[in-house]
Formats: C-alpha cells, sequence, structure tokens
C-alpha cells in the first residue's frame, strides 16, 4: 500500500546532494537497490530498527545528532506510527495528546515487542531453541515478507539434516530478509562468533547447490553478539558472496516487533504470555486437547467443504473484512484454528504467522498499527463497531467477526452450518473415540458443537450458557419438560401452556427470544420446535424442574395415553388419515419428547434436587399407561 513518501522523499533529496545515482549509493553502501527504490517512492515503510537508521543516516553524511539527523529519525517514526523521541521525551507534549493515542502509546512505546532480546538469550541456554529457531526465523520471514518465492527452514528433528539451516528466494525483501537468493546458518552456540566462522568457511568452501556470488549469507543467533558488525564488515570485504548479514538477539528482537503474531507466539513459548493477545496455536492446542485421545482438526471441520474453499480464499486475497454467523461465535474461531491446525507445517507457519486472536481494546488499537498484514480476530466478548472494523482494514489488515447474529441489515455475513451428524460421528472416531461413544456424542451434541464440548470435556468449568442460569432456568423448564413440540398443533399449545402454568403467547415469546440468543438451547423447524440436545438441556436444567414434576406426570399420561386413531383405519390407508378426520390430538414431536424425559427422569435423575425416588414417577407413568389390559394399539 502506497503512502505518503515524506521519509523517501527526504531520503532522496539527501542521496541526490550526494550527487550519486540510486546504483552507485547502493553499490557504495552495500544496500538492495530495489529496496532503496521502493523506500523513496513510498512503497516500502522507513524502517523501525534503531541500527538500520543509523546505518541510512552514515550513508547519506548526515552528523548524528544534528538537524537533518533528528528529521531522518523523526520522519522514520511518524510514517510507521510511532512517536517522534523528542516528544516521547516532553511529558507535557505527550500530555495534551487525544486519549485513545496516549493509550495507544504507553501500550506501544513502553513495551515494544512482547519478546525482548534478554528473552531470547536466555532461551539460547535450553534444548527447545535449537529446534525452535529456524521456525522462528521461518514464521518471521513469512510475517514480513509478501512474495515469497520459496522457502526452507527445517525446524525441529528436520534441523538436524546436513545442508542449509534454511533457504529463502524472494524479488522483494526487507530490512531483514535480503532480495533475491539467501542461505541462513543458525546457530545457538555460546560463542556466536566461533559458531558463524565455521559456518561460513564451510559455506563458502562448499555452497552445495547456490551461486555464492547471487547469495547472501545470512548468519543468525539468539546470543547477544557485540562483535558482529566488525565480523560482518570484514566477510564483505572478502568479496567471497553477493552480501554477507549477522543478526543477534537485539536484531530479533527488532524483527519481532514488525510481527506481533509471530511475537506473541514466540512470547507465550518463552513463558511471557502477552495481555490481551492469543496466538492461534495456543487456542487450539487448548481446544484439542478437551478429551483424551485429543480432538482432531475434522471434528470442527467436518460438513464445511464450502466455509474452507471460501475461507482460504479470503486469506489469500486483499483487505477486507468476513463475517460468519454461528449459534455459538465460539464456534468461528474453533473452525479457523482448526483449519490452520489441518495445515501442514510449512503452509500451518505461513498462516499462523499472521493471525492473532484479540482479547482487549487497547491490544487491538497496537495491531492495527502494525505494518505488516495481520488477519485480527477479535473474542467474541470485544464489542467491535464499524469504524474499529475500518481502522483494522483501512491499512490492510484482514479482520474475521464472529457473532450469533450481526447489527446492520447491508453487513455481509455467512453463516456457519452445523455438522450433519453422520459426518461428526466419523470425525470423533478419527479422533480415537470408539464408535458406540462417538455415535452416541453425535447424537447428543443434537448438531452443536459447544454441546459438544461440554459432553465431553475432560476439565470442570465455572462458565455455563445464560439460558441455564438459576434467574432464566425457570422459563426454560416447561419446554425441558415437553422436549419438543408443534406450534400448529392445538393440543401441544395447551399442554404446552399446561406445563408452564401461562399463556402459550407468553411461552413462545421465551422460546423465541432463547432461539436467537449465543449457544440457544432451542431449536425451530418450520413450526416444529425441540430441544438442540435433550441430554445437555436435562444436565443444565433439571435441578429447577423439581416443582413441575407433579404435573408432568400428569401431562405424561395424557399425552402418551391416547391411542393414535390412525390405527383404526387399515394399513393401506393409515398415510391418508387427515382426510378421515384420524390424525393423534398430540404431535409426534411432543409424543416423541415426553418419551425421552421419562426416560432420562429415569436413567439420569442424580440432577434433581429434593426429589425422593424420581425413578418411582417413571414407573408410576408407564403403569398407568399399561394399566387395565391396554389394546395392542397401546
Amino acid at each position: 500500500m502506497r503512502t505518503e513518501a515524506r521519509f523517501g522523499n527526504f531520503f532522496r533529496q539527501r542521496r541526490q546532494a550526494l550527487g550519486l545515482s540510486l546504483r552507485e549509493f547502493c553499490r557504495r553502501n552495500g544496500f538492495d537497490p530495489g529496496n532503496i527504490s521502493r523506500l523513496e517512492r513510498g512503497l516500502l515503510t522507513p524502517p523501525h530498527s534503531t541500527e538500520v537508521l543509523e546505518s541510512y543516516a552514515k550513508a547519506l553524511k548526515l552528523e548524528p545528532e544534528s538537524r537533518e539527523w533528528h528529521t531522518l529519525v523523526d520522519l522514520a517514526a511518524i510514517e510507521t506510527g510511532r512517536i517522534p523521541r523528542q516528544m516521547a521525551d516532553n511529558q507535557a507534549v505527550l500530555d495534551k495528546l487525544p486519549k485513545t493515542f496516549r493509550t495507544w502509546r504507553d501500550q506501544r512505546t513502553r513495551s515494544g515487542p512482547w519478546t525482548k532480546a534478554t528473552d531470547l538469550e536466555l532461551w539460547a541456554d535450553y534444548l527447545d531453541a535449537r529446534a525452535r529457531l529456524p521456525q522462528l526465523v521461518r514464521r518471521l520471514t513469512h510475517a514480513t515478507v509478501d512474495s515469497i518465492e520459496s522457502i526452507e527452514f527445517p525446524a525441529g528433528e528436520g534441523g538436524q539434516r546436513p545442508g542449509w539451516d534454511g533457504i529463502v528466494a524472494t524479488a522483494n525483501g526487507n530490512n531483514f530478509v535480503p532480495s533475491g537468493l539467501s542461505g541462513w546458518e543458525i546457530g545457538v552456540d555460546r560463542d556466536p562468533g566461533k559458531k558463524a566462522e565455521e559456518d561460513f568457511q564451510k559455506r563458502t568452501k562448499n555452497p552445495l547447490d547456490l551461486d555464492p556470488s547471487q547469495t547472501c549469507f545470512v548468519f543468525v543467533t539468539p546470543r547477544k553478539w557485540t562483535k558482529k558488525h566488525e565480523w560482518r564488515d570484514k566477510k564483505r570485504k572478502l568479496g567471497l558472496w553477493k552480501d554477507v548479514r549477522v543478526y543477534d538477539s537485539a536484531n530479533l528482537e527488532e524483527w519481532l516487533e514488525t510481527a506481533p503474531a509471530v511475537d506473541a507466539w514466540i512470547a507465550r513459548l518463552l513463558g511471557r504470555r502477552p495481555d490481551g493477545v492469543i496466538d492461534v496455536e495456543e487456542y487450539w492446542a487448548n481446544l484439542s486437547s478437551l478429551t483424551q485421545p485429543g480432538l482432531v482438526p475434522e471434528v470442527f471441520l467436518t460438513s464445511r467443504e464450502e466455509e474452507i474453499k471460501n475461507l482460504t480464499e479470503w486469506l489469500k486475497g486483499p483487505s477486507l473484512s468476513l463475517a460468519l454467523e454461528a449459534f455459538s461465535p465460539t464456534n468461528v474461531i474453533d473452525f479457523l484454528a482448526a483449519y490452520t491446525a489441518s495445515l501442514n507445517d510449512s503452509e500451518r507457519d505461513q498462516r499462523e504467522s499472521r493471525i492473532v486472536i484479540v482479547e482487549k481494546i487497547e491490544a487491538w488499537q497496537v495491531l492495527c498499527a502494525a505494518n505488516n498484514l495481520l488477519v485480527l480476530i477479535p473474542k467474541p466478548h470485544l464489542s467491535i463497531e464499524a469504524e474499529m472494523v475500518a481502522e483494522a482494514v483501512r491499512p490492510g489488515h484482514h479482520v474475521l467477526l464472529c457473532s450469533h447474529r450481526f447489527v446492520g441489515e447491508r453487513a455481509s455475513t455467512r453463516e456457519l452450518p452445523r455438522p450433519y451428524r453422520h459426518d461428526l460421528e466419523k470425525a470423533l472416531v478419527s479422533s480415537g473415540i470408539n464408535e458406540e461413544e462417538a455415535s452416541r456424542l453425535a447424537r447428543e451434541a443434537g448438531g452443536s458443537l459447544t454441546v459438544l464440548k461440554r459432553r465431553l470435556t475432560r476439565f470442570p468449568s465455572t462458565r455455563q450458557p445464560d439460558w441455564s442460569q438459576p434467574r432464566n432456568a425457570q422459563d426454560l423448564v416447561p419446554m425441558l419438560l415437553a422436549g419438543g413440540w408443534d406450534d400448529a398443533n392445538a393440543g401441544d399449545r395447551a399442554i404446552i401452556a399446561k406445563l408452564a402454568g401461562r399463556s402459550y403467547d407468553e411461552v413462545l415469546s421465551t422460546a423465541n427470544r432463547w432461539l436467537t440468543s449465543e449457544d440457544p438451547p432451542l431449536i425451530k423447524l418450520l413450526t416444529r420446535w425441540s430441544l438442540v440436545s435433550h441430554e445437555d438441556s436435562w444436565l443444565l436444567l433439571a435441578q429447577h424442574a423439581t416443582q413441575k414434576l407433579d404435573i408432568f406426570e400428569e401431562v405424561a399420561v395424557e399425552v402418551l395415553g391416547e391411542d393414535d386413531p390412525r390405527y383404526d383405519l387399515p394399513p393401506t390407508e393409515r398415510w391418508r388419515a387427515g382426510l378421515y378426520d384420524k390424525l393423534p390430538k398430540y404431535s409426534s414431536q411432543l409424543r416423541l419428547g415426553i418419551a425421552e424425559t421419562l426416560a432420562l427422569l429415569g436413567a439420569k435423575s442424580d440432577w434433581l434436587q429434593d426429589v425422593v425416588q424420581p425413578v418411582r414417577r417413571t414407573e408410576n407413568v408407564v403403569r398407568r399407561l399399561l394399566k387395565d389390559e391396554p389394546t395392542w394399539k397401546r
């Protein structure tokens, strides 16, 4: 995205004042002509790195602390959304800034990147650093370079194989990734100078398939290396490689500042989890560990092939917001996390290096100011206004919004569908759950992955849906006991009113309110109402049903005691029962719902409170239904 090139104009004017062409200026100072050209035209943002800025100032012959030197630094700060140093050091000036900008400044300038150079230096002493450092560099490259032709950074066990630790090819690099071809060597050794020298000699002697004259040699260490510039300059003078670069802990900290998603990820791994943000890898790790064995991504992706295709295209496209509606908004984040987890290692790093889940407004404001493209996902509890979405999309970020219902008729939204029961059952089997248990869980979930998570979690939770709270539960107990009904059936409406002890219209108003809530207990298909999951609702509401059990017994006998008049007709005529006025008084939806409630009352009565021998109630209903020698119809 092109910006007003105030920094670039100043840079070009100072270069031209030296009487140097672009190529000659770059040749003398070891800069990439393509990068400097884009910088001068405003196509590349100024660097955050103080070290890089100082190298530019030195090449432009600007005296340290001179007026021109301060102008260069201040313009770089302004165009990258930071406060110039003179302002940051002047408390009177800071106090006059708007409140929102002061909040942003406090978050940005006081904390910088979440991962500090000292954190990386301490990390270097652990075995994890040897395996993870190539992945860190790989993610940083993905996060800050938009057009990568090829990239290879074997991590984990793959990092022990012979050859280059990393190879990158890109036409448009940046301050950290050279344009063209670069070969990378990475080491965590306590003596980075010795390691760098060994790797340089080894690769100079045997560059494998790379041409040194066309390749930049890059060495990376998470250690602090005070003599890195001396070593780099010495190797550059040899002219054996196209260029030589060295990055130590300080450079990695600066690089991380430009890649917030990667910064959040590595900070969490180092025990410095940032406040207000979650990296998507952590989110998936928590989600998949609900069960033992852990859930596979297919559980959250099944029956959603079209949505996966749309998500992939959206992530590859220009900056836009995508609004997905789901009965439970967290299902949208579950879906995205499962999607990234389903990718191979390289694709997953490419996606996750830019995705951030945001929990706080302050973090949102900081991330919107990031220079490199991000995919921002606000948690459902975070209230995001249209202006805040525009704040993120305008500089080039993607925004994924999730809600059970969006505000505004013109909002472009899509619905995240529920999984089909058969597909969900197969996905659960793929997770290592036996077929019988998978079948039961898929049935009890009723198409709701939120219910599924409640049913199979290994861990206790204090959070329950709002409809199950005591202040709301009593209104839903009649619907729990009925289990389902048909709004078009007069007999059903009378039974629901009888169970509730109030008019049917009042009950219907309550049902409609919860139908459109987050994590709804009810679902409606045409005129038929049913519980999303009878078992789940029973576990959450049964304790509030004690006072309604007497009337439920009477209702159960009344509804289930009706002999179906269709059986008065010959078998070949029963399909035309409506023409003969032989339809039952109550719908099959209500009959089935009440029968399931009886089964739950008998089999899962431990959630009832202050009820003596609850199983006996089921037995009483069955006994009354079968007394007096019932006919075969019963």
